[in-house]
């Protein structure tokens, strides 16, 4: 669910500023904003169908968690860089793309994740992590525009943070989830060795 929350919280960090960001802060035509957005939602889309079919070729949730947050750190380490070059606009909508494209990849397999321990209540914890993610992107929303305005350096960092903080929880979470298999391993492997003993 943090995940899920960090994740949209850069997803919307980027709808409430980016019409000020890159109409304002790179002088855009009004008129071309849709395609830029576009672009975004085209990658989001990508990663979303690109996640569901490495999840059929064998790659679990958890995998996903980290290609998918690896992608989205990479995403925001390259819009810091980009939006202080002298490129222009695509400095930085092409790391956005690759940002997107983790999103894409990470949010499905975050959400089923979070409702896996939990079938029996799978609808209250769907809610719980819809609220809590869109209160994120709330949040994130209105702090980005009141923060950064149109500055593409300010908000590039908002991109970096939640990138990074999506990468830490999957990397975090993969480890904790390696560590709990072996602790079952061992258990398992105790009554086996006692069986053979007797």
């Amino acid at each position: 669910m943090m995940i899920s929350c960090a994740a949209f919280a850069g997803q919307f960090g980027y709808i409430a500023d980016s019409p000020f960001v890159i109409i304002g802060g790179y002088h855009v035509d009004p008129a071309h904003y849709g395609f830029y957005f576009a672009t975004t939602a085209f990658a989001l889309m990508l990663g979303s169908l690109t996640g569901a079919r490495i999840l059929r070729a064998g790659r679990s949730p958890g995998a996903m968690l980290v290609i998918g947050g690896t992608t989205l750190m990479l995403g925001g380490t390259l819009v810091v860089i980009g939006t202080r070059s002298d490129i222009g606009i695509a400095g930085l909508m092409a790391p956005l793309v690759v940002f997107f494209f983790g999103i894409g990849i990470t949010s499905p397999s975050a959400t089923a994740l979070a409702l896996e321990p939990v079938p029996h209540i799978a609808g209250t914890a769907s809610a719980a992590i819809g609220f809590f993610s869109t209160l994120a992107g709330v949040i994130a929303g209105y702090e980005t525009t009141k923060i950064g305005g149109s500055s593409p350096r300010l908000f590039s960092v908002v991109m970096f943070v939640a990138g990074t903080i999506v990468a830490a929880l999957a990397i975090a979470g993969a480890v904790l989830r390696r560590r709990q298999r072996m602790r079952e391993s061992r258990r398992s492997s105790v009554p086996r060795l006692q069986q053979r003993r007797a």
